[in-house]
């Protein structure tokens, strides 16, 4: 596992607003490119997804509870597929929140 540092709400959160700021980016260079699948590929290629350690972390310091992860997972999948798909989309919900908190037109 790489440095990156997650283990509180603060540094999470900077992580977070670290991820909005790639991602504002890239929408603004590419403006023909789907905001939605910026944020789907820049969540699934973050260190903190690919690292199933940092996954925990993700769960505990978010402020949003997984919502729509089901649809990431099969019934027979082990829990630590259940926990990424969790973490997956609680990442996801920071990283839209911060996106509307900033008032990014999309």
């Amino acid at each position: 596992m790489n440095e990156t540092d997650i283990s509180s709400k603060e540094k999470y959160y900077n992580h977070v607003n670290f991820l909005v700021d790639c991602i504002e980016k890239e929408y603004k260079e590419y403006l023909e490119n789907d905001l939605h699948d910026i944020i789907f590929e820049t969540v699934d290629s973050s260190e903190i997804i690919i690292y199933n350690g940092y996954h925990m972390d993700i769960l505990q310091n978010s402020n949003n509870e997984p919502q729509e992860w089901k649809h990431l997972v099969d019934e027979s999948d082990h829990w630590q597929k259940v926990i990424s798909a969790m973490a997956f989309d609680v990442l996801r919900s920071d990283v839209w929140e911060e996106i509307n908190e900033r008032d990014i037109d999309y």
